[in-house]
């Protein structure tokens, strides 16, 4: 038998409506399913119990529905506690993670910039420090640039004893061959005689330089003055020739005469040059215009190279010094040596160009004889 509560009524299925479905039948012949009726039970012992049972099923529900639901909220605290914790955590780990990013990209960019700061120390080192330079450069660069300084004067200098006019016969000159004899004898007499030139009564006095005048000693002693080089030249090159005045120049024979006087002057101005440039080769200080502040003349600087670098304790040190210095320091002496190199062999060429005029100016007054 099933009971069912509604409330205070129970309506019993079962046995009892059974019979009465039965009961039914009897009466009113009717189809079964129509004769389901609802009893209701006015026992008070099983009214009370079905409302205690009632009632402990309501409490009994309740409570679990309490429970439930307390057992879901704690649950959704834990699960917004665990998200609030997990979103917490990878913030944490995020920013954890970019802080220690950055901090590697600064290290790693100290790194890098101590790294390039060194490298420019080391090569400022290579570059500027004590192994790139040679032992005493100072004196070194010093000594080079007296070279190239005397060397360049060389020129100037031939070119201011040319134009001297203290040389009659060189090229445009003016003065008479009378009175360029007379000042020759008069500069020998005065200060070149010899000893010898006294005892054949040819002077009264030795000069103060005797036999200077007629010496080539006199072009290589850096001790020599304008005066002594003037002389000498006069007495190796001649006088000049006469040339007409100005009355005679328009005539005939005196346009021969100037033509030949001009000849002479050009068939001398080789030697002349090639003298000068010995003279100023072997000759320095302000007096011959050289741009070099100490005066050393060029056979000087080129005794200096071969003693620096031809042997000797001078060399030892200077090999030394190089064997020393790292690939900075040699290649700077290897460019010095190349720019004096080219500078020696430039003025070697020019001296060569100087003999090159002599032979074909000898060669050019040879053919014109024959002819």
């Amino acid at each position: 038998m099933s009971v069912r509560l509604l409330g205070k009524n129970v309506r019993i299925l079962g046995s009892v409506g059974m019979g009465a479905i039965l009961l039914s039948g009897v009466v009113n012949p009717v189809p079964a399913h129509a004769f389901i009726c609802t009893y209701d039970v006015d026992d008070p012992v099983m009214k009370a119990n079905a409302t205690a049972v009632s009632e402990e099923v309501n409490a009994s529900f309740d409570t679990g529905l309490t429970t439930t639901s307390t057992l879901m909220t704690s649950m959704y605290e834990i699960l917004v506690s665990a998200m609030k914790i997990g979103a917490s955590q990878r913030s944490t780990d995020g920013q954890r993670n970019s802080t220690g990013i950055s901090q590697s990209l600064q290290a790693y960019a100290q790194v890098v910039n101590q790294q390039g700061q060194n490298e420019d120390i080391l090569q400022a080192q290579d570059e500027f420090g004590t192994g790139s330079e040679v032992s005493g450069v100072c004196s070194e660069t010093a000594m080079t640039g007296e070279v190239v300084r005397a060397i360049d004067s060389v020129p100037t200098q031939a070119k201011s004893i040319i134009q001297s006019s203290n040389i009659p016969a060189a090229p445009g000159g003016t003065v008479l061959p009378r009175k360029a004899i007379a000042t020759r004898l008069s500069s020998h007499l005065s200060r070149y005689c010899t000893q010898d030139e006294v005892t054949a009564g040819w002077c009264s006095t030795v000069g103060s330089k005797p036999a200077a005048d007629v010496s080539a000693q006199t072009l290589f002693d850096p001790a020599s003055t304008q005066e002594d080089v003037d002389a000498f030249i006069n007495n190796l090159v001649g006088d000049p020739l006469d040339k007409p005045d100005a009355t005679s120049a328009k005539t005939p024979e005196g346009v021969l005469r100037m033509a030949t006087a001009m000849r002479a002057e050009a068939v001398r101005s080789p030697a002349l040059v090639s003298l000068a440039a010995l003279r100023a080769e072997n000759a320095g200080g302000s007096g011959y215009s050289l741009v070099s502040q100490s005066g050393i003349t060029v056979t000087q600087a080129l005794d200096a190279i071969m003693k620096k670098y031809g042997g000797g304790p001078d060399y030892d040190t200077w090999d030394a010094s190089v064997a020393g210095a790292n690939q900075y320091g040699v290649l700077r002496e290897l460019v010095r040596l190349r720019g004096l190199s080219m500078k020696l062999r430039n003025f070697q060429t020019q001296s060569q160009t100087r003999m090159g005029a002599i032979l074909s100016t000898l060669l050019a007054a040879e053919a014109e004889d024959q002819d």
